[in-house]
């Protein structure tokens, strides 16, 4: 997907509600984002993957990718 877009690895950030998907990020060498909105099924679990960024809202998401 990096490469289709013309991307390098640290212009992007991985966003994902599952261990998975942050071990993957950190795999293709991005910055990871964890997303466990208050919600979400069986509640938010703490990745295990260590991701860069862990966030509850899409406001927090804007934050991440425009600033304060």
């Amino acid at each position: 997907l990096l490469a289709r877009n013309g991307l390098q690895p640290v212009q992007a950030l991985a966003i994902g509600d599952r261990d998975l998907d942050v071990e993957a990020g950190r795999r293709a060498g991005m910055a990871t984002c964890y997303f466990a909105p208050p919600d979400f099924p069986g509640g938010p679990l703490p990745p295990a993957s260590a991701p860069d960024y862990t966030i509850s809202t899409y406001g927090e998401l804007a934050a991440i990718l425009f600033g304060d």
